[in-house]
């Protein structure tokens, strides 16, 4: 399975899909019961794990797996990947991307590793592109470092081609959860 470092889930964020497995409210940072910081990846799409699984428990079938995640931007050409708190339900978020027939990389640290550096920024809101920084500005690495640490822990094969898309874009394919307007 392909793993993800910050640099490269910070890249994948920008110019991929990169999926927040973790439930709506921590995704929006309303709530965070495990880590000192509430949030989000900044472009980072909402696509929580209860999604993936029907009410008994099991995986949906990999036709509708394949739907809901095409309808938040997941493509078996694209490159996507997965954090959640602390990488583990990421993992089931990967297999069942891998179900729906899209290869997708795992950000093993998750947010717990994002945010142990206070210059990582941090988005809130249900929007990916509502961003915050923990401390000051964040270094200028530049596009072209960000992409070189993502080939270093995701290879761009035939599975992973860089795709455009974005923050705006990425916002707009933010899952809804059930109950909210």
């Amino acid at each position: 399975m392909p793993v993800l470092d910050a640099a490269g889930a910070e890249t994948l964020a920008r110019s991929g899909l990169l999926l927040d497995a973790r439930t709506g409210e921590r995704y929006r940072g309303e709530t965070e019961p495990v880590d000192p910081v509430a949030g989000h990846i900044p472009g980072a799409v909402s696509a929580p794990t209860a999604g993936n699984v029907n009410p008994d428990g099991t995986f949906k079938d990999a036709a509708e797996l394949a739907a809901r995640f095409a309808s938040l931007g997941a493509r078996p050409d694209g490159m996507v990947g997965a954090y959640c708190g602390s990488g583990v339900a990421a993992a089931q978020e990967v297999l069942a991307l891998a179900v729906a027939g899209i290869p997708a990389a795992l950000y093993v640290g998750s947010w717990s590793n994002w945010i142990a550096d206070p210059s990582r920024p941090v988005a809130t809101g249900r929007e990916a592109t509502t961003t915050l920084t923990l401390a000051g500005d964040i270094a200028a690495t530049g596009a072209n470092a960000g992409a070189s640490a993502l080939r270093e822990v995701l290879p761009l094969d035939q599975h992973h081609r860089a795709r455009g898309g974005g923050g705006a874009e990425l916002a707009d394919r933010t899952e809804q959860q059930p109950g909210e307007a």
